[in-house]
C-alpha cells in the first residue's frame, strides 16, 4: 500500500470516528440508503405497467399457441408427409 492510500485511510477512519460511527454502521447505513432507492424505482416502475393487460396478453399467446397444436395434431394426420403452415388465433372477446 503507498503512503497516499494509507493517509487517506487513516483520515477516513478519522473522520468516522468523529462522527459516531465505525465501518459497519456505515455500511449498514449505505445499504439502507440502497434498498430505499431500489424500492423507490421499483415502485415508480410498477406505476406505469397495466398488469391486466399484461396477463390477457400473456393468456391470449398461450390460449393460442395451444390451439395451434391441436389444430397441427389433428390436420396433419390426413395430410401425411405435406408440410402445412397453420395458424389459428384465440383471444378473449371485450
Amino acid at each position: 500500500m503507498r503512503i497516499e492510500e494509507i493517509a487517506l485511510r487513516q483520515e477516513a477512519r478519522q473522520m468516522l470516528c468523529e462522527a459516531g460511527l465505525n465501518k459497519e454502521e456505515l455500511k449498514e447505513l449505505v445499504l439502507k440508503d440502497i434498498d430505499d432507492k431500489v424500492i423507490q424505482a421499483i415502485e415508480s416502475k410498477i406505476k406505469g405497467i397495466d398488469f391486466e393487460q399484461m396477463i390477457m396478453d400473456r393468456v391470449d399467446k398461450a390460449l393460442t399457441k395451444a390451439v395451434n397444436d391441436i389444430v397441427r395434431k389433428e390436420v396433419e394426420g390426413y395430410f401425411y408427409n405435406r408440410k402445412l403452415n397453420i395458424r389459428a388465433t384465440a383471444s378473449f372477446e371485450e
